[in-house]
């Protein structure tokens, strides 16, 4: 077992089980309301504001800081109910309430305070928080009083209410008395209970938190599969009752584009109010065309903003012309760039970069941008760049002119966001350590003048001087700020949707009747045999198929049985390899929702599964075979939505163990493939196709036994799956590709990058491709799944084209096609499909005719179907399937079925 695959359960044991109702409370069972929040929990027990993981909904939920921000920015009381600074602002003073109990039971004192702050002072990764720097002494005066002094004066109260990390307190009894974290003890409205292998946090209300019981008792919060990115899908989670309340953070996370269509019907209402982070566009001063201020004027007075807030937001944003939200904290309320001298009349071109990835927002607000540059003489063109290695090299070189950013917005601005924008990181690595965005002394000094001084005329005087530096000198354009929106199911009754997009002030928040259902958190799986692979997710019904074989129900003339089930996690990608040869049968190998590869071994119908890698989001890409020659046998490669390639090593102890050997920053790694695309080369090589789409292949020819990535350019559309053709020994590998676009093509490659033969187009997207197995004297055939619901068949012929005819019309969304033997006449012509309908169906051909039979109707929607070889009591092949029903399920002739030579019983 490798460490990796220790860590979920260490997190089961580190975590705090703090219980604030009676065990036998009804209520307790309950797993309140389901929350999706931007999270990235790792498998330490790590959620703590000491460390840069675990989420700020999570946190802000959990640990309260000792000062906080008002509605319009100011400073108010918070675990300290009162403050004073020194004349010089090197000596704070804070006055502790006495009524603040903490998740453990044990109230609040100077002690707990001051043992927090000494730990933020001495961790390094803080150290770009300024206070980190400055701290002189910290003391605990008496009980209910701390004094903190400076070297310096500094804003360490407004650091207090705004730095989630590091500054929210941490109780003493999260530590054990060498001072490492073992669970998680704040004072905030929820106290933190579980987490699952998953990823799912699991919270109960603190009924003696200081600003009164929340209202609903208990919150599971569930990491979304997108991370902290706007995403097109994330809406669906609702839809499929994963979750019920979604809300954006600092920034977008909720589409725009897609909220109308949505909320037709009522079952799905909508709360937004102001935003406060203000996305910009920001120039390069340094190098290019834009090291003229007169040029960057010019571009800013061709913007029109309410344009950018009807056509880019369509309508939830407000106009900004100022750094930060106009008056927060005494920040200036309008801003107004200065004029330029001199109109330049000669046509001047401009790059504006946008990150790979870049939500359909983005883009519509860089159409805009060029679209208004134009009329001002600036043509301004929009570069979607390939991967963080292609960000890296364009800022190294000033290979850029425009890019989009926008501030951290509440709490984290203005006080953070200046720091991290306009002053230098400290030396090494910190949680931050971007270099400044804009250098200027003239703007540095207002801005420490501001941070020095203790008194609030003072430093709005400094941020009216920031604000106009700004405008004078244009490094940068504030167009607008996104409206902060949440969409929740009819259970939420109240929430507060604020600029604060680092709370989601669940503490306010009230519900209907919470519904009895199962918490998403997983049960804890039974001891394996002796010498077994580490568990994967205990099954949940109807038995557990690591100890016997499960039957379920299915189709007449057909055995269905239970490989995995995967509590709430899709299974998105399957194969069948054999990933342990010695074994002499195929596994099965899963890819799911929470970035795990699980590789499952058959023995006498009971599966044993071994889980690896643990990514926190989707794996998607799946590929098999001799790739490394450094390695005895075959490997695994696995890629997914963070653009992670991994490569899986399996060993003859049952182990499997899994290394990381490219990245694709800024990209989704979507197919894998592994095929001899360079003959003269040992081995096999992996081509990957990404989204964005683009081509990669990947060799072990690296130093060191690393893997060398070459860049093989763009592909038309998104490669949805891929299979690897039939061809003779020594000749180019060929690979069938379908993509969204609505294409069906074959790749090989050249020395000049990948060469396309098109077999078939239509503006509909296909989604799935399988090949016919090979059979003496046949040609090549694929078969092919339109999102519209057709299944179209493809043949090549002697004089190279392809004929293409349709099988089959049934409902929309097919997500797997499988071609195999599933009848018992070896002449029948066989394919089995599966998708959004849950059913399986099998397309058999006899004669001319194609009919379909129902062979299987799954719990849920369908996202995967593969023929295998699993069970040699039949001379037909088998199906697997999986999808959002979270499990992977076999199907199987009877034994005897295509043998009738054999005795069966």
């Amino acid at each position: 077992m490798t460490i990796r695959s220790l860590l979920p359960l260490l997190l089961m044991t580190c975590v705090s089980l703090v219980s604030a109702r009676a065990a036998g409370d009804p209520a307790d069972s309950r797993p309140g309301l389901r929350v999706g929040v931007a999270a990235r929990v790792t498998p330490d027990g790590g959620l703590t504001p000491l460390v840069y993981t675990g989420g700020f909904q999570t946190k802000t939920a959990c640990y309260e800081g000792l000062t906080a921000f008002g509605p319009e920015g100011e400073l108010v009381p918070g675990l300290a109910e009162s403050f004073t600074v020194s004349e010089d602002g090197k000596t704070v003073v804070l006055r502790l309430r006495g009524d603040v109990v903490l998740h453990d039971g044990a109230r609040l004192d100077a002690t707990a305070v001051r043992n927090h702050l000494m730990r933020w002072r001495g961790n390094f990764a803080n150290s770009w928080i300024g206070s980190t720097l400055r701290f002189d002494e910290i003391e605990a005066v008496d009980d209910r009083t701390v004094r903190v002094t400076l070297h310096e004066p500094w804003p360490f109260l407004e650091e207090c209410a705004a730095a989630i990390n590091p500054a929210f307190i941490v109780g003493k009894g999260a530590y054990t008395h060498e001072g490492a974290f073992v669970r998680a003890v704040g004072s905030g409205p929820y106290a933190l209970e579980a987490v699952s292998p998953e990823g799912v946090l699991s919270f109960r209300a603190h009924e003696r938190w200081w600003r009164g019981s929340p209202s609903v008792p208990r919150v599971e919060m569930v990491p979304l599969p997108s991370g902290h990115r706007e995403s097109p899908g994330v809406l669906e989670l609702l839809e499929q009752g994963r979750v019920d309340l979604l809300a954006d953070g600092s920034s977008p996370l909720i589409p725009r584009e897609r909220l109308a269509e949505f909320l037709e019907g009522g079952k799905f209402r909508l709360e937004r109010g102001p935003g406060t982070a203000v996305t910009m566009l920001r120039m390069n001063t340094l190098t290019g065309p834009l090291a003229d201020v007169e040029l960057r004027r010019q571009l800013a007075a061709s913007l029109d903003r309410a344009e950018f807030v009807k056509g880019g937001e369509l309508g939830y944003a407000a106009p900004a012309t100022t750094l930060f939200a106009p008056g927060r904290a005494g920040w200036p309320e309008a801003g107004q760039t200065a004029a330029p001298r001199a109109l330049r009349a000669e046509p001047r071109e401009l790059t504006l970069i946008l990150p790979a990835g870049s939500p359909p927002r983005m883009l519509r607000h860089a159409d805009l941008v060029a679209r208004q540059a134009a009329k001002g003489a600036i043509a301004v063109k929009v570069v979607v760049l390939r991967d963080g290695a292609e960000a890296s090299d364009r800022d190294a070189r000033g290979a850029w002119d425009l890019c989009f950013e926008t501030t951290y917005g509440a709490p984290y601005d203005p006080w953070i966001t200046l720091q991290t924008m306009f002053l230098d990181r400290p030396a090494g690595e910190t949680a931050s350590s971007r270099p400044a965005r804009w250098r200027d002394e003239a703007l540095r000094t207002a801005l420490l003048a501001g941070y020095a001084s203790p008194k609030p005329e003072a430093r709005t005087a400094a941020f009216r001087a920031i604000q106009a530096r700004l405008d004078e000198e244009v490094p940068l354009v504030p167009l607008f700020i996104s409206d902060r929106v949440a969409v929740m199911s009819k259970l939420v009754e109240k929430l507060v949707v604020d600029g604060d997009g680092y709370d989601l002030h669940l503490g306010a928040a009230r519900s209907g009747p919470l519904p009895e259902r199962p918490s998403l958190l997983a049960a804890p799986a039974p001891p394996e045999a002796e010498s077994a692979p580490a568990p994967a997710p205990a099954a949940t019904a109807p038995g557990d198929p690591r100890r016997a074989e499960v039957a379920i129900p299915g189709a007449e003339g057909w055995n269905a049985s239970l490989v995995i089930d995967n509590g709430d996690v899709g299974i998105w990608v399957l194969g069948s390899f054999p990933v342990f040869p010695d074994l002499g049968s195929p596994d099965v190998v899963g890819l799911d929702d929470k970035g795990r590869c699980i590789v499952l071994v058959p023995y006498s119908g009971r599966w044993t599964p071994s889980t690896v890698i643990e990514e926190g989001v989707w794996l998607n890409a799946l590929a098999h075979g001799d790739v490394d020659p450094r390695i005895d046998g075959t490997e695994l490669y696995v890629g997914g939505a963070l653009g992670n390639l991994y490569q899986v090593m399996a060993y003859r102890t049952r182990r499997l163990d899994y290394r990381l050997i490219a990245a694709f920053p800024g990209l989704e790694v979507n197919v894998a493939v592994a095929t001899d695309f360079l003959p003269e080369s040992p081995g096999r090589e992996i081509l990957v196709f990404t989204n964005p789409g683009f081509a990669y292949l990947v060799t072990p020819t690296g130093k060191d036994g690393k893997f060398e990535v070459r860049d093989l350019g763009p592909v038309p559309g998104l490669v949805r799956e891929s299979v690897v053709l039939p061809g003779p020994a020594g000749a180019p590998a060929r690979v069938a590709c379908v993509s969204r676009a609505g294409w069906l093509r074959i790749a090989t490659l050249s020395p000049g990058g990948l060469e396309w033969q098109e077999v078939y187009r239509d503006a509909m997207g296909l989604g799935r491709v399988a090949l016919r197995p090979a059979k003496e004297g046949d040609g090549v055939v694929l078969y092919s799944t339109h999102d519209d619901g057709r299944i179209l068949r493809h043949e090549a012929q002697a004089d190279g084209t392809w004929r293409t005819e349709t099988i089959y019309l049934g409902p929309i969304g097919p997500r797997g096609v499988a071609a195999g033997r599933f009848d018992d006449d070896p002449a029948t012509e066989t394919v089995a499909i599966h998708g959004y309908s849950k059913e399986v169906e099998l397309l058999v051909r006899r004669g001319a005719t194609w009919r379909a039979e129902k062979v299987f109707t799954e719990r849920e929607k369908g996202h995967a179907l593969i023929a295998a070889e699993l069970d040699g009591r039949n001379g037909t092949d088998e199906i697997l399937l999986s999808g959002f029903g979270a499990r992977i399920v076999l199907l199987a002739r009877p034994p005897g079925y295509g043998r009738p030579e054999t005795a069966v019983k």
